[in-house]
């Protein structure tokens, strides 16, 4: 390895973003002194320190030393209608102008269940909770409850949330994850069906349920509805983690690969992108075990925040902003970014992993792999980590590796193209870094 010029690229890439974000750094530094780390989510974290974002405008962010990027990132997928869109902006005030939160129901949330529910023909009933992982948990709750049975079959590595049992085969949980945790999950690789049908026949007596994401399929390859018709032939009830994937389609994953699930959990984008928001369905026999009017002893479902006022607000401003129109437009300029990063990186010999479908792209240098987040270390991280600042210092916020991009409502082929081209010229400029450093990241 060349050690000389990576540490001439290491100086030339930090010293450029230091200079661009030194009120950033002076924010980070501040909040080190009451927040472990700096920051409060582990993926707003990256070196040498992360930039800290003043206010959104459309499909741009800006940083608090007034740096303009692209946010390709979109709150990790949430922000489908780009950052502080007016409409639900109005929403938002309107609602927290009578009401922020009560200890009861409030008007509006069977209009928001209705219209979420009336996207997915296999969901009957809905609750809402107040995260993705939340939502994770109760919908494995419902089907533990529905079958007697105890075990979750899941995708090894894929991320559902950050429950012990979802994160307890996850490369990313170093400690704290409970001893039992893992004896709740029986884990698979979902790309090799041979495997599948057979945990599915050996463990049909343990497994309540089976968790899709659908984010990690491709709609060429049939699995998603194999892997559903596999699971249902064993009578293993069909979670599907529909919080990513709901940007998909009207009908979200379910719709854009044609499967249907017995219990469906949602996330981020039902809530408009910028509150914390879950919720689960699925079909009425299953839901109705939440229920007090059924059941004299229902299965517990509660949450202080869950439901509050403003969030049923914005959701259903979000939802009737999600029309098949702006679902087939979004697909259209997810088409564009990843045939432009496709033909880049073949033409440059540059080594990818990608998996793309509708308007969400996961990108990694290298290989993607199947598990999501997964640390890395050598000189090919150390490389990846500087293309990644060379991206912020260009003006594109990609984060983590810049490993998720999501489109938003309002992008147009002008920042798909801007894109593109400028994750060309970085390659460009990293082309002596990979063949000198990371030759492992170009194709032999």
């Amino acid at each position: 390895m060349n050690e000389a010029i990576l540490e001439r690229f290491r100086q030339s890439v930090e010293d450029e973003y230091r200079a661009r974000t030194a009120r950033s750094r002076t924010l980070f530094d501040e909040a080190r002194d009451a927040i472990a780390g700096g920051v409060t989510r582990g993926t707003s974290f990256w070196r040498p320190y992360p930039i800290f974002v003043e206010r959104g405008e459309g499909c741009y962010l800006i940083d608090a030393d007034g740096n303009r990027y692209v946010d390709f990132n979109g709150n990790f997928t949430a922000a489908l209608w780009g950052n502080d869109p007016p409409f639900l902006v109005e929403a938002i005030r309107e609602a927290a102008s009578r009401l922020l939160a009560a200890g009861a129901a409030t008007a509006s949330i069977g209009e928001w269940a209705r219209l979420l529910r009336d996207r997915y023909p296999a969901v009957d009933l809905v609750r809402f909770c107040c995260s993705g992982t939340e939502a994770v948990m109760f919908g494995c709750r419902a089907a533990r409850a529905a079958s007697g049975r105890g075990k979750i079959l899941k995708h090894r590595g894929s991320y559902h949330g950050t429950t012990d049992a979802m994160e307890a085969d996850m490369p990313t949980s170093q400690g704290g994850i409970a001893p039992h945790a893992a004896s709740d999950m029986i884990y698979a690789d979902f790309w090799d069906l041979e495997e599948c049908e057979r945990l599915l026949r050996e463990h049909r007596d343990e497994l309540a349920g089976m968790l899709l994401n659908p984010i990690w399929f491709s709609r060429e390859s049939g699995l998603l509805p194999a892997l559903a018709g596999l699971a249902r032939k064993q009578g293993v009830l069909v979670i599907a983690d529909e919080v990513m994937s709901f940007r998909y389609a009207m009908g979200g994953g379910q719709e854009y690969f044609g499967f249907d699930a017995d219990i469906t959990v949602f996330g981020k984008s039902i809530g408009g992108g910028g509150l914390a928001v879950g919720a689960f369905g699925g079909r009425e026999a299953i839901l109705r075990l939440f229920s007090p009017l059924d059941n004299p002893s229902p299965v517990h479902h509660s949450g202080t925040f869950a439901a509050n006022p403003i969030t049923v607000a914005a959701g259903i401003a979000a939802l009737r902003h999600a029309t098949p129109e702006l679902f087939a437009r979004l697909n259209t300029l997810g088409e564009r970014l990843r045939n432009g990063f496709r033909q880049t990186f073949e033409r440059h010999g540059v080594r990818v992993g990608m998996r793309a479908e509708a308007s969400l792209l996961l990108l990694r240098l290298g290989t993607l792999g199947l598990r999501y987040g997964a640390p890395e270390e050598g000189p090919a991280a150390e490389v990846k980590r500087l293309f990644g600042l060379e991206l912020l210092n260009r003006g594109l916020f990609t984060p983590a590796d810049a490993f998720i991009w999501a489109v938003s409502a309002p992008m147009s082929e002008a920042e798909i193209d801007q894109a593109v081209a400028t994750v060309a010229e970085a390659t460009r400029k990293f082309l002596p870094l990979f063949e000198s450093v990371a030759p492992e990241l170009l194709r032999s």
